[in-house]
């Protein structure tokens, strides 16, 4: 376990670095985190204090500067979000997350010494040591000196809105829509939703992993967020094996033969096929909008896009009985995403068949159609057919963890959701505002023909 202690004491103030390394708040965390050295000074705190910490030091006099950075080492090796670094190295804590609990921590608590410490003129004068309050006001960013912690299931999540009474902040919660029947595709691009096919042939999970950014703020706040990266991460899962990558006219090809010769199995379920097809549209559409490397998808890899590459947004206003033109609303940014992992593709196309160019077909999908067409009794034949009947997909809802598998999968998890989850509130655009149902946009990839100027 990570002695936090200990390695704070490898976090030296110094009055002069001689390296030109660029030290901000995240470099210390990641420093205390792995127990590295890294020596810094009091260009480096101020650093942190106007660009992290969001505090214009150019308009405060230098003794009050230097009281800051005191005040900023302190309060940063005592946070009490350190006690949770053991959630952390078993991966129970995500590091943006722990990390911006970490510098809003830092905002309140600096701004609180700003609102607290004497006020300083600054000295216009050599030796100048005047200590009355400032003409000059010094305005601090307003923080909440706590984190407000929503829990819950979606249909909790969606259904919140706040009410104002006597000065307090009440948060009420409204009966969930009714689940709507959904078509597989709108299910598959449903939050909360993981698929994962496993084959003889190929493995890969496929996870809805929405990004949901909620707080409350005042009406009429500028709302400003950067611009989406289309491209999330990739991740190596193993780092001793090399990635293999595999075209999207390769899986399409393959994709396409594996239909056909499952169609021709005997005792096969229809409806399991049909249910697979849709799977792997997903898939290869999914290889399609990455657009990695022309349209090419590896094994041993995880690939996480913005899938639709548009930004929504709830917005649940706060019921107030008087006329209040600072009202306080509930804002709900949703930033959908797809992890898209392929643990294992292990497809040879067959050189020997005389159609090899068109269409191209692959060695085990033909030797399995050939023990088909002579002896439908083989056992490679049962086999693959109660793979395909019984455990081929599995499907999990990310919030509860919940895992569903065998022949009735889909059944089960549609189940979880409409008695768990129900369904989910309408959302807007975040450009162009414009509303729409949640299914409507799972069934179109969340993409929508945005009528923002651009």
């Amino acid at each position: 376990m990570t002695d936090i202690r200990t390695n704070f004491s490898l976090i030296k103030l110094v009055p002069k670095v001689t390296t030109l390394q660029k030290i901000d708040l995240n470099s210390i965390f990641k420093a205390v985190l792995s127990g590295d050295v890294l020596e810094l000074d009091e260009t480096h705190l101020k650093y942190i204090l106007e660009n992290d910490l969001t505090i214009n030091i150019s308009k405060l006099d230098e003794r009050l500067v230097k009281v800051l950075s005191e005040s900023l080492i302190y309060f940063m090796s005592i946070w009490p979000g350190w006690q949770r670094s053991s959630e952390y190295q078993k991966g129970q804590l995500q590091y943006n997350d722990w990390f911006e609990k970490y510098r809003m921590y830092l905002i309140y608590k600096s701004n609180f010494v700003l609102t607290s410490a004497p006020k300083y003129t600054k000295s216009t004068t050599k030796g100048h040591n005047q200590s009355t309050q400032t003409e000059e006001k010094v305005v601090a960013k307003k923080v909440a000196p706590f984190t407000l912690f929503i829990g819950g299931p979606p249909a909790v999540l969606n259904n919140i809105v706040f009410i104002e009474k006597n000065g307090d902040v009440v948060i009420k919660q409204h009966a969930g829509k009714e689940w709507k029947t959904l078509t597989v595709t709108e299910f598959l691009n449903w939050p909360y939703v993981a698929v994962k096919v496993d084959l003889p042939d190929f493995k890969f999970t496929r996870t809805v992993s929405h990004v949901y950014e909620r707080f409350v703020g005042l009406k009429g706040d500028t709302m400003t967020f950067p611009e989406m990266n289309h491209i999330v991460h990739i991740t190596k899962l193993k780092q001793e094996t090399d990635l293999q990558p595999y075209s999207y006219r390769f899986f399409q090809c393959y994709f396409t033969q594996l239909m056909k010769v499952l169609g021709k199995l005997p005792a096969i379920s229809q409806d399991r096929i049909t249910e697979l097809r849709f799977i792997l549209m997903q898939f290869v559409k999914d290889i399609e909008e990455i657009n990695v490397y022309n349209k090419t998808m590896s094994t041993n890899a995880c690939v996480g896009f913005r899938i639709g590459n548009c930004r929504y947004i709830r917005n649940k206003k706060m019921v107030n009985n008087t006329v209040d033109r600072n009202g306080i609303n509930f804002y709900e940014i949703i930033n959908p995403q797809i992890n898209l992992t392929l643990a294992r593709f292990d497809v040879k196309q067959d050189m020997n068949n005389p159609q090899q160019h068109d269409p191209i077909t692959f060695e085990s999908l033909n030797q399995l159609l050939f023990k088909c067409n002579t002896n439908a009794a083989q056992e490679d034949v049962t086999d693959m057919v109660q793979v395909v009947n019984e455990r081929c997909i599995t499907y999990t809802c990310t919030l509860c963890r919940e895992h569903f598998s065998g022949s009735n999968a889909y059944d089960q998890i549609s189940a979880h959701f409409w008695y768990f989850h129900k369904s989910e509130q309408c959302v807007l655009c975040f450009k162009c505002g414009k509303q729409f149902e949640v299914n409507d946009l799972a069934g179109q990839r969340w993409t929508h023909p945005c009528q923002a100027k651009k």
